[in-house]
């Protein structure tokens, strides 16, 4: 009877502690998700490529500040230790790459502070 008292006890720590490491997955994943969020970068025009992700800054409402439409101001895409992760959105390394237009690009000098 003791054997089976016990065995059923560690039987139920064992899922109470495979339950809780399902629980820290999901917020582990949760959180990861949550950092993938598109964020605002400016680009630097006095660099020469605009497809290296150390040629932004982070900035946060600044494509209301683009003017026109002749030069990569700012790119949304999520961060990656602190920059743009341009490999994260579909197509849009390829559209920096080529100089194409993007949903996530808004193009035109920058006019704000």
């Amino acid at each position: 009877m003791n054997t089976k008292k016990i065995t059923g006890t560690i039987l139920l720590a064992a899922m109470l502690s495979g339950g809780s490491l399902a629980i820290a997955k999901v917020k582990s994943i949760k959180t990861e998700k949550a950092l993938r969020v598109d964020q605002e970068w400016r680009y630097d025009p006095q660099t020469s490529t605009p497809s290296d992700p150390e040629n932004y800054e982070r900035q946060d409402g600044s494509s209301m500040n683009c003017q026109g439409d002749s030069e990569i101001c700012v790119v949304r895409a999520p961060e990656n230790n602190g920059q743009p992760d341009f490999s994260q959105v579909a197509g849009l390394q390829a559209a920096l790459d080529g100089d194409l237009n993007h949903p996530n690009i808004e193009k035109g000098p920058y006019t704000g502070n």
